[in-house]
């Protein structure tokens, strides 16, 4: 609930990122830069909406961030975590370049398996 004292917008935007996905608007600001202010999968410039932080609903803080995604690619994970796994021998094999599963092999929030977007250098 909003109260008078609630600090704004910026501030509401602050602690919804730090509460939801352990990140600080400059962590985000860093990894939109890091994107090159582009969704991961699509690779389009967002037109009315801040890009949608991606993360693994099964993790919590700065490891479930994977990267930031336009609200269309977000929507359509869902469709191909399930399809993934069906096809994970193509994956394994390297085979599948279709660019959700690069974005979901090598999410730009992860660089050898650390988490990155934490760390603005």
């Amino acid at each position: 609930m909003r109260t008078r004292h609630d600090g704004g917008p910026d501030a509401r935007r602050e602690r919804g990122l730090r509460e939801r996905y352990g990140i600080t608007s400059v962590e985000y600001e860093f990894l939109l830069g890091k994107q090159g202010g582009r969704c991961a999968i699509c690779q389009r410039l967002p037109r009315t909406q801040r890009l949608a932080v991606d993360h693994d609903h099964t993790l919590h803080g700065k490891a479930s961030v994977r990267g930031l995604l336009c609200m269309t690619c977000n929507r359509s994970l869902e469709y191909v975590v399930g399809a993934h796994e069906r096809v994970a021998l193509l994956h394994e094999e390297g085979r599948c370049a279709c660019a959700h599963c690069r974005y979901w092999n090598d999410p730009p929030a992860m660089i050898r398996g650390r988490v990155v977007a934490g760390t603005p250098s």
